[in-house]
């Protein structure tokens, strides 16, 4: 029994972490979240990103997402997909996910539009690789214990819903995920659900040129929350976007019954290079209540399929903003 509930504890962690998919570079962080995001900028895009924590001595996680979308313009609308991979090497677990999403948009103004999505998903946990348990220690060969041989993660499907609005300066980004609240456990276990989550985020833009510099550029501020039944959490991301570069700092911070604390700091630099973006990100643990976080690198590659044509007011269309 034991055993049993700690393998599905460090499921459900498993899932938490997964579902709070996380990205150094700033926009790119609201599209992993919400799909909607793909309408900022009107544009097919395809991007690969990939961060990896450390200690120093030991590989702990690894998290890559595939994610992009094609905007059909002459019917307003986008189908987005992603596809993202977790390995807990500490904990021999591994899991992948896939999303596909179709995404609106409706024009209520030149100053005013709004893109609802609905997202299904499907998710296939993996059982345990690389974890030796105290019979195979003893006596080698696979263990016998029978709750280890009768453990059998289900793959499941869910749906995730919600929008973006944005106008000329601002935006706000609403997701809700899990709507179904998918059984998470195996068939001969007590009946474990994922935890529905939700994610909000707002976003605000300043053009600046008054510096003392031969630049041009825009400042960006978006906080991020994200939040469920056992976990609070809220993204401060401030950005300077240049047509030579971007660079941004963020700060994450716990906000729970067990933690009110500034979790970590981080900050990211990108280089657009025509349609193509590169970027790399570090994130640093600097909590002294929360032990188990660990710093992580990232770096990001993105591709811009299309440019928009869209004489709308609403810059950001045109340019890549946020």
């Amino acid at each position: 029994m034991i055993k049993k509930i700690f393998i599905l504890a460090i499921l459900i962690c498993s899932e938490l972490n997964s579902q709070s998919s996380f990205s150094f570079f700033g926009i790119d962080n609201n599209e992993i979240l919400n799909p909607a995001f793909s309408g900022l900028n009107d544009k097919s895009h395809f991007s690969l990103e990939s961060y990896q924590s450390f200690d120093l001595k030991t590989k702990y996680s690894n998290n890559s997402t595939a994610f992009g979308s094609v905007f059909f313009r002459d019917y307003n609308f986008f189908i987005s997909y992603k596809v993202n991979s977790n390995i807990y090497s500490g904990f021999g677990l591994s899991k992948i996910a896939l999303d596909l999403s179709y995404i609106h948009k409706i024009k209520i103004n030149n100053s005013l539009i709004i893109y609802p999505f609905l997202t299904v998903n499907f998710s296939q946990p993996k059982k345990f690789d690389d974890l030796f348990f105290e019979d195979q220690i003893l006596y080698g060969g696979s263990t016998s214990d029978p709750v280890l041989i009768n453990y059998n993660p289900r793959g499941y499907f869910d749906f995730n819903t919600g929008f973006m609005i944005k106008t000329e300066k601002l935006y706000l980004g609403l997701s809700i995920n899990n709507v179904t609240q998918a059984k998470l456990s195996s068939e001969n276990e007590e009946v474990v659900r994922i935890n529905r989550n939700a994610n909000v985020s707002l976003g605000y833009q300043k053009e600046f040129n008054n510096f003392g510099i031969a630049l041009d550029g825009t400042f960006s501020f978006r906080p991020t929350i994200n939040s469920d039944d056992n976990y609070n959490e809220i993204i401060f991301n401030q950005e300077i976007i240049f047509d030579q570069f971007n660079f941004g700092v963020f700060q994450e911070i716990f906000a729970n019954s067990f933690s009110n604390d500034l979790k970590s700091i981080g900050f990211y630099f990108s280089v657009p290079i025509q349609d193509l973006k590169l970027g790399i990100g570090f994130k640093s643990n600097v909590s002294k209540k929360i032990r188990n976080v660990d710093n992580f690198i990232g770096l990001l590659f993105k591709y811009n399929f299309s440019r928009s044509t869209n004489n709308s007011i609403n810059k950001w269309e045109m340019e890549e903003f946020f």
